[in-house]
């Protein structure tokens, strides 16, 4: 219980809905990611180093972006792959792009970051 009442009091079990920068319509949009292990053994937070970054679920390859690779996605994400998500520098998910392509990661990242355009590459 006390454990539960810290993460809610700490901010870290909330949801973001009211921000304009977040895209809040996905169950995931707000909320803050969780720290998977990925396939190579690290984990999702380690790889983001607090930056930030395009989460692939699933197969997705979009030219000329990297993003960290989540093979398979946990159910509570309640995902249909292939989707990317945009994730925040504080680790919340600004938007959920389910059959993504570049011009919706483009336009994702830009609501997310207050106009900034994408970077070349993002890791």
């Amino acid at each position: 219980m006390q454990r539960k009442a810290a993460r809610a009091f700490g901010m870290l079990q909330g949801r973001y809905t009211r921000s304009s920068l977040v895209d809040a319509r996905h169950p995931l949009g707000g909320r803050r990611i969780d720290d998977l292990r990925l396939a190579d053994g690290k984990r999702l937070n380690e790889e983001r180093a607090g930056k930030a970054a395009l989460v692939a679920v699933g197969d997705v390859t979009l030219p000329d972006m990297r993003a960290i690779a989540v093979r398979v996605a946990p159910k509570r994400w309640c995902i249909k792959p292939p989707a990317i998500l945009v994730v925040r520098p504080d680790g919340v998910v600004a938007q959920v792009i389910e059959k993504p392509s570049i011009e919706k990661v483009r336009e994702a990242w830009s609501r997310a970051f207050a106009g900034e355009s994408l970077p070349a590459t993002i890791s």
